[in-house]
């Protein structure tokens, strides 16, 4: 499981679920939001030994998710920071975010800041579930039993699989992205 003596920064994740409100667009649905945040803490970790939120992912179908995102999301609504929509796309419900506060920058110290400003630019216009296949090709990923923690001693080990000459056509084909873009 990795580090076990982290703990969970309430304020931190709420504001870096803000910053990536703020600085990611309309398409962010709550997959790609949970991504988000697993590449930022997993990034972090990777260069400076430690996470930004202290927040421990499990490993879903779907990619990592927050063991307490949702707790947090929940917090957040109830203390108005945040407001989140329901819009039917296709068979699907997405969660649109809006905040209510702005994200306060001064909790992160300058490498906490320059990994969401990384992250947030590197998928700012990529559809939730790019981000999905993404994790997927992660050591810390990979290497976990379903439904258990994630490693975040594997972070280093984050180097991409290489791609199939089948994921290259698919990535360039107009009709995929439209798909995504209607799914995120």
């Amino acid at each position: 499981m990795g580090d076990t003596n982290l703990e969970l920064n309430e304020r931190k994740m709420a504001n870096a679920i803000l910053y990536f409100i703020e600085h990611t667009g309309p398409s962010l649905g709550k997959i790609k939001l949970w991504k988000l945040l697993y590449f930022a803490d997993f990034r972090h970790y990777a260069e400076h030994g430690r996470p930004i939120t202290g927040e421990m992912y499990v490993r879903y179908p779907h990619g990592p998710l927050p063991s307490r995102g949702e707790l947090v999301l929940k917090k957040m609504k109830q203390e108005q920071q945040v407001r989140i929509n329901m819009s039917p796309v296709g068979t699907y419900q997405r969660y649109d975010f809006e905040p209510l506060s702005a994200c306060d920058t001064e909790l992160f110290d300058s490498t906490e800041l320059q990994t969401l400003a990384a992250v947030a630019a590197q998928w700012r216009d990529e559809p939730g579930c790019r981000l999905e296949r993404a994790s997927h090709q992660e050591a810390p990923w990979l290497a976990a039993k379903e439904f258990a923690y994630l490693d975040y001693r594997l972070a280093v080990c984050s180097e991409p699989l290489p791609v199939e000459p089948e994921d290259e056509q698919l990535e360039s084909s107009p009709a995929l992205d439209e798909i995504l873009r209607d799914l995120s």
